[in-house]
C-alpha cells in the first residue's frame, strides 16, 4: 500500500500529453492494485485516467499499446462498477482514436469504447469509431 501511495504522488506530478508514456506505466501498476471503486485512491485513479485518455500523445502510446489498453480496461471496469458507463464514453473514444495507427485499424480499446457506448445508451457517440 505504501508504494501505491508513492505512485499516486508520482502520477499527480505527471501530465498528459507531455508525460503520456510515464503515466501509462504508473497508472498500469496502480490499476493492478485497485480492487474497489469506493475508495479515494480509486476515485483519484479515475480522474487521472480520464485526463490521460482524453489527452494522450499517440506517439507515446505506440511504445506501450498493451499497457495502455490495460489502463483503459480498468477504467471501464471501474466505471461499470460505479454504474456510470456514460463517464467512460468520451475518454475511451479519445483513447481508441489516439491508439489507432491508421483510420482503417481497430485497436484493443475500440471494443471497450463501443461497450461503454452501448451500456450508456449513447449509440450515436460510437459513430466516429464505426465510420472509419
Amino acid at each position: 500500500l505504501r508504494n501505491v501511495l508513492q505512485l499516486e504522488e508520482i502520477a499527480q506530478m505527471l501530465a498528459a500529453p507531455a508525460h503520456t508514456l510515464g503515466l501509462v506505466f504508473v497508472l498500469g501498476v496502480r490499476a493492478k492494485a485497485l480492487t474497489n471503486q469506493n475508495t479515494p485512491l480509486s476515485r483519484a485513479f479515475m480522474e487521472q485516467c480520464r485526463a490521460l485518455l482524453i489527452n494522450a500523445d499517440p506517439a507515446h502510446l505506440a511504445h506501450a499499446p498493451a499497457e495502455f489498453a490495460g489502463v483503459c480496461g480498468k477504467y471501464l471496469a471501474l466505471a461499470m462498477e460505479a454504474g456510470v458507463p456514460l463517464h467512460a464514453v468520451r475518454p475511451l473514444i479519445c483513447a481508441a482514436l489516439a491508439l489507432q495507427p491508421a483510420p482503417t485499424h481497430f485497436t484493443p480499446v475500440h471494443p471497450m469504447a463501443l461497450l461503454a457506448c452501448i451500456l450508456a445508451k449513447c449509440y450515436q457517440a460510437a459513430a466516429p469509431l464505426l465510420e472509419q
